[in-house]
């Protein structure tokens, strides 16, 4: 769904010369201040594995192609050390590698947000020949129909436990 979400966004777009994409994906505080790592579940693991995959499928995409693809993190400046890149670091491996047109989808977040918002105006403001933000996947009807599928089939699974609990 998201794959082809992203393609979707591109169609009638010039994408020209090299061009990457940023996936935007929410930080988490890897260590505390002094240094030793977090002692809770941050979810870090699971952020990994997402981009992972997803770029994967991206790269094996044949209607929308992309020289490179990145990961960054929108992160707090709070509580110590948090995940990266961030985006200006994701920005910078795009113009050491010559990227002209930057692409930038906010994976990790299912709604815009004044995050996501900041992350494309500074999309914008890095000076590329060309940039495109691809909005949040929110407004997409295969994933409204993915997530309601989920939802149903979970109270499904819970109406049948309660139904054996009732017995």
């Amino acid at each position: 769904v998201y794959r082809d979400y992203v393609c979707s966004q591109l169609k009638g777009v010039t994408l020209q010369g090299k061009v990457g994409l940023i996936l935007i994906m929410h930080g988490t505080v890897v260590a505390q201040r002094n240094g030793e790592p977090v002692s809770f579940r941050n979810g870090l693991k699971e952020t990994e594995s997402f981009y992972a995959q997803l770029s994967t499928l991206l790269k094996a995409q044949t209607s929308c192609r992309f020289s490179d693809i990145t990961v960054a993190y929108l992160n707090h400046a709070v509580g110590g050390k948090w995940t990266s890149p961030n985006m200006s670091e994701a920005i910078a491996h795009f113009k050491a590698r010559g990227v002209e047109t930057a692409v930038a989808f906010a994976s990790g977040y299912f709604a815009e947000s004044s995050e996501t918002h900041h992350a494309a105006e500074h999309l914008y403001s890095a000076g590329f020949k060309r940039a495109y933000y691809i909005p949040c996947i929110n407004d997409s009807e295969a994933f409204v129909q993915y997530l309601a599928g989920r939802v149903s089939r979970a109270a499904e699974g819970l109406l049948k436990r309660q139904e054996m609990l009732n017995k």
